[in-house]
């Protein structure tokens, strides 16, 4: 798929910086554009508004300067899943927190939004295995997409296979917690040989 690989490190970094924070969720939500990369087009489908703590933030800055870009000492932050459209048919880039977490569920209605359904969606491609980017693909223990392919990076499948935390992710109590393994099983369960694996040195099918 032509562009995928950029389009995906792209959406990637949108989910980590993307502000979201305050009452006018829903009308900003409604009002979200499309835009274009290469022959794809891309519409954000916010899911939750939300803060994140300043303790989980690391790295040179010391911690003065953290709390004076992060007053009250947090960051506003949210769930964005991101819709694909192209050659390649409907594509989802993670699929949020679905009934699991604070989204409320609300993805079938941002897909109504854009006059799709849960049926019409082709491909999902899931970046990695935390609550709030694989939880939207369960209805229960059920597969909320009927048809869909879903596509992993080989080395997060072995990760979800294992069923434990990848050994590079650093211990953070303030971090967005990897889904538990009983929900990565009952993904790898409902999908079961819908499952394809990618390289991540290779371009994407």
């Amino acid at each position: 798929m032509k562009h995928m690989r950029s389009l995906t490190l792209l959406l990637a970094a949108g989910l980590l910086v993307m502000p979201l924070g305050g009452a006018a969720f829903a009308a900003e939500a409604d009002s979200v554009k499309p835009f274009a990369v290469g022959q794809y087009t891309v519409l954000p489908l916010l899911e939750n508004r939300g803060q994140m703590k300043i303790e989980i933030f690391s790295g040179p800055l010391s911690p003065e300067a953290r709390a004076a870009l992060m007053p009250g000492g947090v960051a506003p932050s949210g769930t964005t899943v991101f819709l694909v459209r192209g050659p390649a048919g409907n594509i989802l880039i993670d699929t949020g927190w679905g009934a699991s977490g604070p989204g409320q569920n609300v993805l079938a209605g941002r897909l109504g939004s854009a006059g799709l359904t849960f049926a019409d969606i082709d491909l999902v491609l899931l970046t990695h295995r935390h609550s709030d980017h694989i939880g939207g693909l369960l209805k229960g223990t059920a597969p909320v997409f009927p048809k869909a392919k879903v596509l992993v990076s080989a080395p997060e499948l072995k990760v979800w296979r294992d069923q434990v935390t990848p050994t590079a992710a650093p211990v953070n109590p303030n971090a967005p917690a990897v889904a538990p393994a009983d929900l990565a099983a009952a993904v790898l369960n409902a999908y079961d040989r819908r499952i394809e694996t990618f390289e991540l040195t290779a371009p994407l099918p």
